[in-house]
């Protein structure tokens, strides 16, 4: 089966970016929430919901959550929510999932990832989630 060389950098940049997976029912963008021995953590009827406050900027990349995305937050990689955006969002995981993300998110520093999507009813509706890591920059 021959690729064209476009076709070939197309699946290259969908590799690549992976940033914004597509589904069925649209977008899906990655959240940032840092942990905290205060964050809101809830697993009701099959549901793990998160509360958390904004931050002031974009979570940035991994080397900028520490300074971006203080203990018990969360923001966009690329910007902070805005004042229209909910600070709660829901995902539908099995007790063992919620319990891996709720032991990570009881830390600060605690970082996990969420790629959601304005549900317009108060909550960001998730698509899947993973932890994600802070790093250090070390000259």
């Amino acid at each position: 089966m021959k690729m064209t060389v476009s076709a070939a950098l197309a699946v290259l940049v969908l590799l690549l970016v992976g940033t914004s997976p597509i589904t069925a029912q649209g977008s899906f963008y990655p959240l940032i929430v840092n942990g905290s021995p205060s964050l809101k953590v809830d697993y009701t009827n099959g549901y793990f919901t998160v509360r958390f406050r904004r931050t002031v900027r974009g979570a940035g990349a991994p080397t900028s959550y520490t300074r971006n995305v203080p203990p018990g937050s969360g923001a966009w990689v690329d910007r902070p929510l805005n004042t229209q955006e909910p600070l709660m969002l829901k995902q539908k995981m099995t007790r063992a999932q919620a319990d891996a993300a709720w032991e990570r998110l009881r830390q600060n520093g605690g970082y996990w990832r969420f790629y959601c999507r304005n549900t317009n009813s108060g909550h960001f509706d998730v698509s899947r989630s993973e932890a994600a890591y802070a790093s250090t920059r070390i000259d």
